[in-house]
């Protein structure tokens, strides 16, 4: 991947990068699908602390629900195309992770405000 990044690439995005690397897209590298995993898991457990602790001033399932999928809307929207913007991430792209990311974060995240309770 350093080979990669120092090389005479027309346009380096992570797509072409990648590509160089040897990779045939960038999230074809077990190791990164690991890694995402255990992101998606890291957010939707500050989710569940962040549930714990507003749990005596929103104490029903409905309330908590519009939390999570607020934050996990607002967070995923705010980290995909900040990619599209800095990254030159393809739109189409984007979009598809951006609906993978909130569906996979509100998921875990409707789990933990089952269960966040005073």
């Amino acid at each position: 991947m350093t080979r990669a990044l120092i090389a005479e690439l027309p346009r380096a995005n992570c797509w072409t990068l990648a590509e160089h690397a040897g990779y045939p897209t960038p999230d074809a590298d077990p190791q990164a699908m690991v890694i995402g995993l255990l992101m998606n898991w890291a957010v939707v457990m500050m989710i569940g602390l962040t549930l714990a602790t507003v749990a005596t001033r929103v104490t029903d399932f409905k309330s908590r629900a519009r939390l999570v999928v607020g934050m996990s809307s607002a967070s995923a929207t705010l980290i995909i195309f900040s990619h599209v913007i800095f990254s030159h991430v393809a739109l189409g792209f984007a979009l598809y992770s951006l609906v993978a990311n909130i569906s996979i974060i509100c998921a875990g995240g409707l789990v933990m405000a089952r269960w966040s309770h005073a």
